[in-house]
């Protein structure tokens, strides 16, 4: 087909359902199925599953050589970046290990949910003062048998603790941080003012 554009839509006459899928059906495992960019016959992208179940997206310099710049993996949609990032500069935003938690209200909280459970990890939290909160560097462990320990700290002071936090549960006058079994980190604000805080994690 040489057309500038292509068009699918759902069957509107029989009618059809108003789901349209497109499916690409390799023959088993080991094979390909995924879509190429070309210019001029000569491919410069690909994505899809090639060869593993994983979904990848890979680049090419030539049309013979690829390399993965991104691949999910098929059994629990992790996401890795087999070929790294351009620069150091851009991997907290890539990876979105940045969690600006915002203003937290007094005896109130905010709570970084990471969406599954963290074996391990190290938690940068950094108040947006050292006047209003401290600055401390966790590790954390967020999954059955959960863990807060504490590796430097500096300004105002703070709890650590694991379980459920809901504004008025930690200690009255401080900070107060806690690690659950199911990935979240909360941040409870008791210092009788608001605060703001962000998190910088990083997790295996």
């Amino acid at each position: 087909m040489k057309s500038d554009a292509i068009l699918f839509s759902h069957d509107d006459v029989t009618p059809g359902t108003g789901n349209p899928r497109q499916a690409i059906n390799r023959s088993a495992g080991a094979n390909t199925g995924s879509i190429l960019f070309q210019t001029d016959y000569k491919s410069g992208a690909e994505l899809g599953l090639i060869g593993p179940d994983d979904f990848e997206i890979r680049t090419s310099p030539d049309g013979d050589t690829f390399t993965t710049g991104l691949r999910v993996a098929a059994a629990d949609g992790t996401v890795s970046f087999p070929a790294g990032f351009a620069s150091a500069a851009n991997v907290l935003t890539s990876l979105e290990v940045r969690a600006a938690l915002g203003t937290i209200a007094d005896d109130a909280i905010s709570t970084a949910d990471f969406g599954r459970t963290i074996n391990g990890s190290v938690i940068i939290a950094i108040p947006n003062s050292l006047g209003s909160g401290p600055v401390v560097l966790f590790f954390a462990r967020m999954a059955s048998g959960p863990a807060l320990t504490t590796l430097f700290s500096g300004g105002a002071a703070f709890t650590t603790q694991t379980g459920e936090l809901t504004g008025t549960t930690g200690e009255d006058g401080k900070v107060n941080f806690s690690a659950t079994d199911d990935g979240r980190l909360t941040v409870e604000n008791r210092r009788g003012f608001a605060i703001g805080y962000t998190l910088y994690t990083f997790m295996r």
